[in-house]
């Protein structure tokens, strides 16, 4: 027996990973041992991968990429508008 799950839509939160990673060092300038575990290279790697994965496996036509670049508001407010589609 098969199943498959089918969706309406799939949702990639996108983050250039310089903004990303500026974002992680504000957020973890408490904890001195997080800046050792944060490679940006890889970063950049994993982030294309997610990107082709999702190109390459999900239909265009139910693929929706949110720009995360923006602010907090900007960001949840494409969310939304995503879903309500």
């Amino acid at each position: 027996m098969v199943f498959m799950i089918s969706t309406d839509k799939v949702i990639l939160i996108d983050t250039d990973t310089e903004i990303c990673y500026q974002r992680l060092m504000n957020r973890d300038k408490g904890n001195q041992h997080n800046f050792n575990r944060i490679n940006i290279e890889k970063m950049k790697v994993r982030r294309q991968i997610y990107l082709d994965c999702a190109k390459k496996y999900i239909p265009e036509d139910k693929l929706v990429i949110i720009n995360n670049n923006q602010s907090f508001e900007k960001s949840s407010k494409d969310i939304l508008e995503a879903i309500k589609d």
